[in-house]
Formats: C-alpha cells, sequence, structure tokens
C-alpha cells in the first residue's frame, strides 16, 4: 500500500534522533504522521456537521481519492421535467420525454451534479431545478438549498483537485460519446459488474466534488477488501422528508447513488442498493442517499488526529513544501468559473476539461515586484508596459499603480501573451479598499501558464471536435492586505484584454478562447478575434479564470469542403454563432427567416433586449422574441409595418443589405456614404433599400449576383446568410477593432 510521509522540518527530526519513543497521538498532533489507503480524514462541513471520508486510493500524482463515509442526505439525481434534446437528434422525443417525467441519468446535465459543484449560497441550475414539483413523490427537493461546498471554508475549497471523471453512459446517448464502442452490460453482482466497462459508452468531464462510479466502487473499494454499504447521518435521516413512510434510521445500510447511468433507458441510474448489491433507480426520485467523493491535494497539513473512523485526521487546506514554510500569500487555484457572463456558452456536455491545476505554492523567486519607477509611462506609446520576467508568475504592484500610469493601460507581457488593464479597473480595486486596510496593501496579479493533466481532443460522432492549441493560462487579480487577506472583485469595472498565442500554421478562422468551468467541468466559449500578424487570438474579459486557445472543428453532412460556403460556417459554427437544422445537417439551400437573421444578429453584436417591440405578432416565450426586440431597440430591423414583424417570413436579399450595413454602423460608431449604384437591376430595389445595398456593396458585406444584378427580392439562402455574416464580422473588425467582453 502506497503511503506519502509527511515533511518534518529539520528540528523535529533532531528530536526525534534523541527521543526513544513517542506515541501515536503525540506523533499525529506534532505533524508526523502516515497518510495511507484505508484511513479516514475529516474535511469540510455539510449542515453544520463535519465529513468523515476515507481514503480510497492515491492518484499517481500524490493526490488522494476521497470517499465519504456516510450517506449526506437524499435527494434526486436530477429533476422532472426538463424538456431537453439529450440526443442531440435536433428536437425532444420519445426518449427525452421518459427523462422529463422520470429524470435524466446523463451525469453532465444533472442537477445533483451541479448542485455538489456549486459553493454559492443560490445554485443556479442549468436546466429544471429539482424543486418541489419538480422530484418524484415530491420528496427531497433541494432548490433552494446552498450549494455543496458553500459548507466549506476557502482553503479547503483551495484543497480539493478537480478530477477528470468518467461516466457511462446510456445506450441512446452513443452520440454524445467520447469513446467506448457499445452499451454498458447489466450486472447486479459485484463480481461482474464491470465486464465490457472498457468498451461501454462514456464520457468524461471534470468536476471538483462527484459520486463514486461502478469502477471507483470495485476496484477501490469492494476489492481492497473495504464495506460498499454506507449509512446515513443522524442529520440526513431527521432532513429526510422520506423518512416516516420507509423506517429510515442512522443504524442501517440504505441506498445510494453512483454517477454511471443505465444503459437500458435514459432515466434508470445505478446504485448501491442497501443489500450490498448494484442496483437502479429513476433519476427523479428523491428516496436515495449522496454518497460525495473528491480529491485531495498532496501535502496538505494534518492538524490533529490518528487516521482511525473513531478518531479521523483533521486536514485544514493549508499546504506544505519540503524544507521551507508553508507559502501562503497567493491563490494559485483556477477560478471555478461559476460565472455565467453573458456570451459564456458551453460546448457541449461532455466538452473536454482534464484537471486544470496551477503550479504550485508561491515562493520568492515567483514574485515581481514593480516600483513606482517601473511604472513611469512610455511617452512615445502611451502606454505603461511591464515585462514578466523569466521564471516569474506573480507581478505585486503599488496600490496607487492607478494614480502613477494616469489616464493609460498598464500592459503586462509574459512571453506571446499579453494583458491590458485599463485604469479604471486599477481605480476600482483601489478605492474599494478602507483606509486601514490600504496600508501597505498591493495589487496582486497571477499570470501563469497552467498544466493540464489529460486535456484531450473530444469530438462525437455528430461532426464536432475541439482541440487544445497552445498552452493553458490562468489569471487572477485581487488586492492583498498587509495580514494576506485577498479582496477581489466579482467582475471588473471594465473589460480586461487579454492576447492569447495560437501556433504557427493553424486555421485561425476555428480558433476561439474558451474558460474551463471548474464547477460543471466544461469549457466553456467566451469568444476571440484573430490577430493575424501577431499570431494571438484577443479578447476582452469580465473576469479571470482559467483560459485557452481551441479550435473547434463542425462538419456537417450536407456541407462538404468543396461546397462556395462550407469555410464561412465552419468560422462562424466555431465562434458558436450559427447552428445547423440539426447536429447533422445544416441545409444550406433553405431560407433564412427574418427572426433567425434578428438572432444571428444579436449574438454577434452582443446586444440583449432592454424593453419589449410594438409587434403584435410575435408570441411571448417563442426563442427569438428577445433578439427581434433587441435589434429593433438598437435600430437594426424594423417592421413589415409599424405593429407587424413577420417572424417567420424568409428574409429578401434587399432587408438583409439593410440590416448589415445599420449593424456595421452601430459597431464602427460612424455612418458610411454609397457611391454610385452599380448594378444592372437598380430599378428593382426599393427606393428605401438603395443607399444600403451600394454601401454594402462598397464595404464588402454583400455582392451581386451574376450580370452585375443583385436581385434584391430574392430570398437569402442559409448559405448566403453565413457569407454575409462571416463578412460583417470582418469590417467590423477591421474598421473598429470590435468584439465583445465575456
Amino acid at each position: 500500500m502506497r503511503k506519502w510521509k509527511r515533511i518534518l522540518s529539520s528540528y523535529i527530526i533532531a528530536a526525534l534522533a534523541i527521543m526513544p519513543a513517542i506515541g501515536e497521538r503525540a506523533l499525529a498532533e506534532s505533524g508526523i504522521s502516515e497518510l495511507s489507503e484505508g484511513q479516514f480524514v475529516q474535511f469540510g462541513r455539510y449542515q453544520e456537521d463535519s465529513i468523515v471520508w476515507q481514503i480510497v486510493h492515491q492518484e499517481d500524482d500524490g493526490s488522494w481519492l476521497l470517499v465519504s463515509r456516510q450517506i449526506l442526505a437524499l435527494k434526486p439525481f436530477d429533476a422532472t421535467g426538463d424538456q431537453v434534446d439529450y440526443d442531440g437528434n435536433g428536437s425532444p422525443d420519445t426518449n427525452d420525454e421518459q427523462r422529463a417525467n422520470y429524470g435524466s441519468n446523463y451525469w453532465a446535465k444533472s442537477s445533483l451534479r451541479e448542485w455538489l459543484n456549486s459553493e454559492n449560497d443560490t445554485v443556479t441550475f442549468s436546466h429544471q431545478a429539482p424543486d418541489n414539483n419538480h422530484v418524484l413523490g415530491n420528496f427531497n427537493d433541494y432548490a433552494g438549498e446552498a450549494g455543496f461546498l458553500s459548507g466549506f471554508t476557502q482553503a479547503e475549497r483551495e484543497a480539493i483537485q478537480p478530477k477528470v471523471v468518467k461516466t457511462l453512459l446510456a445506450g441512446q446517448d452513443a452520440g454524445q460519446k467520447q469513446g467506448g464502442t457499445q452499451a454498458h452490460t447489466w450486472s447486479s453482482a459485484s463480481e461482474t459488474v464491470l465486464q465490457n466497462e472498457e468498451t461501454a459508452y462514456y464520457q468524461k468531464v471534470t468536476d471538483r466534488v462527484f459520486i463514486p462510479s461502478l469502477k471507483e466502487l470495485k476496484e477501490y473499494i469492494i476489492d481492497q477488501g473495504g464495506d460498499p454499504l454506507r449509512i446515513p447521518t443522524a442529520s440526513a435521516v431527521s432532513r429526510s422528508e422520506y423518512k416516516d413512510k420507509t423506517g429510515i434510521t442512522d443504524q442501517a445500510a440504505w441506498y445510494y447513488w453512483l454517477r454511471d447511468a443505465y444503459s437500458g433507458n435514459g432515466y434508470g441510474v445505478r446504485i448501491v442498493h442497501s443489500m450490498g448489491v448494484i442496483a437502479a433507480a429513476n433519476a427523479g426520485g428523491g428516496t436515495v442517499g449522496v454518497v460525495p467523493a473528491l480529491v485531495l491535494k498532496p501535502n496538505l497539513t494534518v492538524a490533529s488526529g490518528l487516521g482511525t473512523e473513531q478518531d479521523p485526521y483533521v486536514v485544514t487546506g493549508s499546504q506544505t513544501e519540503t524544507g521551507s514554510e508553508p507559502e501562503t500569500d497567493e491563490d494559485n487555484s483556477p477560478d471555478n468559473g461559476s460565472d455565467n457572463g453573458t456570451g459564456s456558452e458551453s460546448v457541449s456536455p461532455n466538452a473536454p476539461a482534464g484537471g486544470i491545476n496551477s503550479t504550485g505554492s508561491v515562493s520568492p523567486n515567483d514574485k515581481q515586484t514593480v516600483t513606482e519607477k517601473d511604472l513611469k509611462q512610455d511617452t512615445a506609446s502611451g502606454t505603461v508596459t511591464v515585462d514578466l520576467e523569466a521564471g516569474k508568475r506573480v507581478l505585486e504592484l503599488p496600490l496607487q499603480s492607478a494614480a502613477l500610469i494616469g489616464n493609460t493601460n498598464l500592459i503586462v507581457r509574459t512571453g506571446t501573451a499579453r494583458v491590458v488593464i485599463p485604469p479604471k479597473v486599477l481605480v476600482s480595486m483601489a478605492v474599494a479598499i478602507n483606509e486601514t486596510d490600504a496600508k501597505k496593501a498591493q495589487i496582486v496579479m497571477v499570470v501563469e501558464k497552467a498544466s493540464a493533466s489529460g486535456v484531450e481532443p473530444w469530438q462525437t460522432d455528430l461532426g464536432a471536435s475541439l482541440k487544445q492549441m497552445g498552452d493553458l493560462y490562468h489569471f487572477d487579480l485581487y488586492v492583498r492586505t498587509e495580514d494576506n487577506r485577498r479582496i477581489k472583485q466579482d467582475a471588473f469595472a471594465e473589460p480586461i484584454e487579454v492576447m492569447l498565442p495560437y501556433p504557427v500554421g493553424a486555421n485561425a478562422s476555428v480558433l476561439g478562447v474558451y474558460y474551463h468551468n471548474d464547477a460543471l467541468g466544461k469549457w466553456e466559449y467566451v469568444g476571440g478575434e484573430a490577430d493575424l500578424v501577431n499570431g494571438q487570438i484577443k479578447v476582452k474579459l469580465n473576469h479571470f479564470s482559467t483560459y485557452a486557445v481551441m479550435e473547434y472543428d463542425k462538419s456537417f453532412a450536407d456541407l462538404p469542403s468543396s461546397h462556395w460556403a462550407s469555410s464561412a460556417v465552419k468560422a462562424l459554427a466555431a465562434k458558436h454563432i450559427i447552428e445547423g437544422v440539426s447536429e447533422r445537417e445544416f441545409s444550406p439551400d433553405s431560407y433564412t427567416s427574418r427572426a433567425q437573421f434578428a438572432v444571428l444578429l444579436t449574438r454577434i453584436l452582443g446586444l440583449n433586449a432592454k424593453g419589449t417591440t410594438p409587434f403584435v405578432d410575435l408570441k411571448e416565450g417563442e426563442w427569438y422574441v428577445d433578439a427581434v426586440a433587441a435589434a429593433n431597440e438598437a435600430k437594426l430591423i424594423e417592421g413589415r409595418s409599424d405593429t407587424v414583424f413577420e417572424p417567420n417570413a424568409p428574409i429578401t436579399r434587399e432587408e438583409m443589405a439593410v440590416m448589415l450595413v445599420r449593424s456595421y454602423e452601430w459597431a464602427a460608431g460612424r455612418q458610411t456614404t454609397a457611391k454610385q449604384m452599380v448594378y444592372t437591376d437598380a430599378e428593382q430595389i426599393s427606393d428605401w433599400a438603395k443607399p444600403y445595398i451600394q454601401q454594402a456593396t462598397d464595404v464588402g458585406l454583400m455582392s451581386g449576383q451574376h450580370d452585375d444584378r443583385f436581385a434584391p427580392a430574392s430570398f437569402t439562402t442559409r448559405a448566403e446568410t453565413a457569407q454575409a455574416l462571416l463578412n460583417l464580422m470582418k469590417v467590423m473588425d477591421q474598421s473598429s477593432k470590435y468584439y465583445r467582453a465575456q
């Protein structure tokens, strides 16, 4: 059994050399114990109760996989009532309706996963929340409960190492798989429960907290002679709304969830039965227990305890390093990604994640102190630039930096990456500190290349793939007071521009910047425009986290690479602006409706509606209503009359030209002027559209058809729409350098 020796300071080693014996408890309290598989750890709290975990496995990097020793609560795996196209076939079907009735066994989108990984007082569920009306039997809803991690201290949350977890999928979700060739074969006996597990359909996501899988249960607990049964805590029994009907007690084993799906349908989830066999239960049922699991980083301080179940080690969350005192100044753990800012879009429920870790504790050699002299303005360029020295990843800036640099940007360069901080950001950080805290306070910026353990290319059978292109970067920005408290803003006062390099030879049109949402285990698209001269992707950010340049390649069966619009569709799909009519088809020759074009424009411009529209034919709740309202407020789009919009009518070429020019002018902040009309069918163009059509041609937004005709009344196909929108984005970038802040 593998063991990890805790760190000994030199004076303790000397003391041990002259002491013939010392008791186990004295050893533990002196910090000289050994951690090993099978021992017990007290770490974190849930509902005011301390949680006791068992160490079931040591990972290859020395970290420790912990599984709760008891059932902490009874909760549904997933809410009922979701009308979600889980299998990605274009629309909800019978399989999806079953999930709406009984909950879903799809771990990546489950309510339980989102609750376990949340540290917020109010959990924002991405789908139907598990309220009292959306759990089977109305038992044990938790929509209003604080996230599981809310009971942990900040140090404890930082001690948790995100883990890439493998989850077996239902057979109907084969289209979402990352690997596997067949559905998992049912077995209720522990001896055979893993048959064909290695070839079964699976998916990988990254979680901070999860529940055990069949494989982890079998290999790390059962095969090691451990007890797979779990007994509810007294608090779990008292809180359960199901207790009076079942006689559930804190003296006997009870059922609990595993994270793997029953392969035969979309709502069955594998569970450990109270008798020890491996069974299944409906995902929406609130009568099954929750046994959380997590991974602790190596080198954590044990404050006390013997490591037994009766006297577990107490882990505080602080880390130690060999030969030195622990450095606790800097926060190098990735942001949990809980900020669902405008424009942030999940690439897929099973987007790759792969354990994003920073490079460890901060030593004095990691830090670079910026002096007032360093902030002297470069009068030639009108900027202040600080180069992060090789091997450094932490900048310490004076709190009064904003006053020193004046009304100019602070540029931080590290290798080929660059961060541009507006002075307004520095001012807002300084004024947020009271006079007492301001004494000897510093602005701290972390810029480091984060390690990525197992960030693998991800793809599905539906023609989409996501691949990391270059390094991962972890950024952080906060004020550190003299007593080492960190004061951090949830969002910057003004977006910060970040430029990340991409490899030479990469197809820049399908690249974008993604941030890692640790809480959900997903890479989420945040935007970005390519700087072809410097080989960078530029993006403006409202918060810091872990980021990477990714290549998103989406193909459609009816749009071969030889099609004239193929590259435009790929580029817009990579920016998560345009979608197919289904996962497999784009339908390039179908017409674009007026509502669809309004939606696409608002995605590009980042517009949000502030009010309503005068159009009586827009039905409340329809998918396009907010987009039409936003485009109408920005004066980009009008109705066919003052009160009628005709959302489902195909958009004509002259209507599209008008909307494109108005969008360009809105982004550029100026109006354009048209040259003389060059089209032979100019007399067919409506008077209200004539100036716009020539402007669209001059700027490069649209071009005519054959024989120098514009064909103003012709309907616009989806392929033509894609090309026009890509033209719009190109000229906006060239003219206004506009792109959305995420």
